[in-house]
């Protein structure tokens, strides 16, 4: 491995990688990342504002971040004991399609439908703990997908590419789409 040239050692991570690219399940994982931000529209950049004007206070936004991460930790806890094992189809499409949900509940929230709840609660109930079977479904399912995949040898280069969509999909299309969506 050391004795290759570095272009050598180049033409033969593309090559693995070309190699990954061709197989249904890998490609696939890719553009489930990359429709992940356009499915799930993330309202971020507006939540602050419409939390204030349903008269949640800044305390409580404290509350409501650890009772999110909180839920993350829950759901990841039953995926390692319960889910690690189970399709990884089906975990995926149950992430999005809770997602979506999730969206809904958003645009909803933003409307000022509470369906009798408090604000508080209905984020904790609607928000919070879904976000969190999300993140876990989702990324987390993905993610181990993804590295079942990776060949040998490249695990670096397509962990790289990895966070590189994850980050496009959430960070990038995500935000601009829940934009869009709430203007």
């Amino acid at each position: 491995m050391l004795s290759r040239s570095f272009v050598k050692q180049t033409k033969f991570i593309f090559g693995e990688i070309w190699t990954a690219l061709k197989l249904r399940e890998f490609y696939r994982s890719i553009i489930y990342f990359c429709l992940l931000g356009l499915v799930i529209p993330s309202f971020s950049e507006y939540m602050f504002v419409f939390l204030k004007q349903r008269g949640v206070t800044l305390e409580q936004m404290g509350y409501l971040t650890v009772i999110g991460l909180t839920f993350s930790v829950i759901f990841t806890i039953v995926y390692y004991k319960y889910l690690k094992e189970a399709e990884s189809r089906t975990l995926l499409l149950a992430g999005l399609v809770v997602g979506a949900l999730t969206s809904a509940f958003v645009m909803a929230f933003v409307l000022g439908y509470t369906f009798g709840l408090s604000p508080f609660a209905y984020i904790v109930i609607f928000m919070s703990a879904t976000g969190g079977f999300v993140s876990v479904m989702g990324l987390m399912t993905g993610t181990v997908l993804f590295a079942k995949l990776i060949p040998v040898k490249v695990e670096a280069s397509m962990f790289a590419l990895l966070m590189g969509l994850m980050n496009l999909g959430n960070a990038v299309t995500a935000r601009y789409w829940g934009i869009f969506v709430a203007e």
